[in-house]
Parts: C-alpha cells; sequence; structure tokens
C-alpha cells in the first residue's frame, strides 16, 4: 500500500515535472525568439544614429 503510493506520487510529480518542463522550454523560445526580433528591430534603427555620434559630438 505504501510502496504503491509512493509511486502514484512519483509518477505525479514526474508528470507534472515534464509537462512544466516543456512549459518553459516554450516560454523561453517565445521569450528568446521575441527578444532576438526585438534587438533586430532595434539594432536596425539605432546602428545608423550610433555611426554618426561620434561624428556629431565634439572632436579630440
Amino acid at each position: 500500500m505504501n510502496a504503491g503510493y509512493k509511486m502514484e506520487v512519483g509518477k505525479l510529480v514526474f508528470e507534472h515535472y515534464q509537462f512544466s518542463l516543456v512549459v518553459d522550454a516554450l516560454a523561453g523560445w517565445t521569450i528568446i525568439s521575441f527578444f532576438i526580433r526585438f534587438n533586430i528591430t532595434t539594432a536596425s534603427t539605432t546602428l545608423p544614429v550610433v555611426r554618426n555620434a561620434p561624428t556629431t559630438g565634439p572632436r579630440d
């Protein structure tokens, strides 16, 4: 009885752990892809500004 109970709990924990891993992976990929997209869009808009910044600033 006790061993069976432990096995059931273990199975539940394992299934929950697997499920949370899948959810974490999906969420992680979503966040990573969002950040990559966000970084690409910000980089394309800020790169010309950064490139022109030294020329507009005071020269040494």
